[in-house]
């Protein structure tokens, strides 16, 4: 995924228009010379989200823009605070309570842009017409990584393979990560380490907290022998658990634990390569039939399917599963019903679909699947 480059200072800071000069990492990504709010807006912004008034359509997520009130609010992505009159952006949702998660108005709310549009923006009516346009090219650019491929509203009836060729020609673009390494070396010895390690780091945990782990992780241990050399240093394996702890990665002590054992087993027993075998791979502490499953589809392009909270969470929705199956279970009416070439696509494209739509907190109102839906009349107000 492109990262995309904003300036961030305080609005006192004083900066000459000719040398402020900043752009995206590629050429035909937009740029955002001056974020500072107009005290008149030269244009009256129109069509731009504001907070809904009685009686009108509510939003069930939106973001919003505005001056940090105070210096105590935390971003979300760099743990860092915002400084006082700093500008912030906001995601808000409303369900089950209103909660707004706040990000530094920089590259740490490119992850939270995902998914969004101007007209669901708060607070625009600040900032000039210029700032606007603006923003709405980043949010162009952004979101073109997350599938976009314009379809028609469906409607009735979905059996499971319908619905898998519906999500899997939906989201047909898929980041890729290379985790510290340039793209010519994925998918090498080392990245299919790199990547099996960072596959159990994520379990049970967001994201960004396991590649904000891996980033570190791999720029002071390039290879497994390097990452051996501390199997007995107690005190170093504290420290990073403590670290990963501030990450906000979950059981990071387990976890770090795991990884070294695991790590050992695979130069001791498989010259350092991840085997390309799911019962050995089940066989290393820390690896269950989730992590093997992604090990098998992401190191080794292997038919295999990955059960984790976004794909429980959509198939309940749709009523492919029942409460109380079990992973196993799960995968087996996905492979019987599947074709084997589609499997690991509907893997990730569930993945994609969870994180912009069908969330913890569902945006039923702009999904393309909501006239299928049969949970969607919990979330939206429908026009059936």
């Amino acid at each position: 995924m492109s990262t995309f480059f904003i300036p961030l200072r305080r609005p006192e800071e004083k900066i000459e228009s000719s040398s402020v000069h900043y752009r995206t990492q590629t050429d035909n990504q937009p740029m955002i010379k001056d974020v500072q709010p107009a005290t008149k807006p030269d244009t009256k912004l129109v069509g731009l989200a504001e907070e809904p008034k009685r009686g009108k359509t509510k939003h069930r997520k939106v973001w919003t823009i505005e001056k940090a009130k105070s210096g105590r609010s935390r971003c979300v992505h760099c743990k860092k605070l915002i400084d006082k009159g700093a500008l912030r952006l906001g995601v808000v949702t409303f369900y089950p309570h209103r909660n707004c998660r706040w990000h530094h108005f920089s590259s740490c709310m490119n992850g939270a842009l995902l998914g969004a549009s101007l007209d669901r923006v708060w607070g625009l009516s600040e900032f000039s017409s210029q700032f606007a346009s603006t923003l709405e090219k980043l949010l162009d650019a952004l979101n073109a990584v997350a599938p976009s491929r314009p379809m028609p509203a469906i409607v009735g009836d979905m059996d499971m393979p319908r619905f898998a060729t519906a999500l899997t020609t939906r989201y047909n673009r898929f980041r890729s990560f290379r985790f510290g390494l340039p793209e010519a070396k994925m998918y090498t010895k080392n990245w299919s380490w790199r990547c099996f390690l960072a596959t159990m780091l994520v379990c049970n945990t967001h994201e960004t907290a396991m590649l904000a782990v891996t980033d570190k992780l791999f720029k002071v241990y390039r290879t497994p022998e390097e990452l051996a050399e501390i199997e007995g240093d107690k005190k170093t394996q504290k420290a990073w658990k403590d670290w990963m702890d501030r990450q906000k990665l979950r059981h990071a002590g387990k976890k770090m634990a795991f990884i070294l054992r695991a790590n050992r087993k695979l130069l001791d027993e498989h010259g350092g390569e991840v085997p390309n075998d799911r019962d050995a791979l089940q066989e290393m502490n820390g690896v269950g039939r989730h992590v093997a499953s992604v090990t098998m589809a992401w190191v080794h392009q292997a038919p295999e399917f990955g059960i984790d909270t976004h794909v429980s969470r959509i198939l309940k929705r749709w009523g492919f599963i029942e409460d109380g199956m079990d992973e196993e279970q799960v995968e087996t009416i996905v492979k019987r019903t599947i074709p084997e070439k589609q499997i690991g696509h509907f893997s990730r494209a569930f993945v994609d679909h969870g994180q912009q739509v069908c969330g913890f907190t569902p945006d039923c109102q702009n999904c393309y699947l909501k006239g299928s839906c049969p949970t969607a009349r919990k979330y939206a107000d429908l026009d059936w």
